[in-house]
């Protein structure tokens, strides 16, 4: 999507592997440089998704389209922007509009994702040992 905005591919000089690890570790200029008829809205997008770390990303792909959604009708992505530095994408100028998120859409942190699951086991666990026994004390 950056190479289709701007014209220019993230790291064309180099190919495969090498591409990767510049993806990791270095940064394209903000898109608003390389084309400046780009909204703010479409630059934050543009950064959201090519954040460096997942967590900063949106979490599938029915927010990324909920962000393009929110993008095309000139609000802002609803998924919040990453730190500076934190996206391949460098941060120029422009403004970043923050949105607060709303409780179901704040990102649940993957320890707690696993949390969550190692509890609804132990839940059921209890519900099976439970079960056995009353149909042991009824026999």
């Amino acid at each position: 999507m950056y190479h289709m905005a701007t014209g220019y591919a993230p790291f064309s000089d180099t190919s495969g592997v090498s591409a990767m690890v510049r993806n990791v570790t270095d940064f394209v200029p903000d898109p608003l440089e390389r084309n400046p008829g780009l909204s703010d809205n479409f630059a934050q997008l543009l950064e959201v998704m090519m954040a460096k770390d997942k967590l900063h990303r949106p979490v599938d792909w029915h927010e990324v389209l909920v962000d393009i959604d929110r993008v095309l009708h000139h609000g802002p992505p609803r998924t919040p922007p990453p730190p500076a530095g934190a996206s391949t994408v460098t941060r120029g100028a422009r403004k970043v509009v923050r949105i607060p998120r709303k409780l179901c859409g704040v990102r649940i942190s993957l320890t707690f994702r696993l949390f969550l699951i190692m509890a609804a086991i132990f839940a059921m666990l209890l519900a099976v040992v439970w079960i056995i026994l009353e149909i042991r004390a009824s026999s």
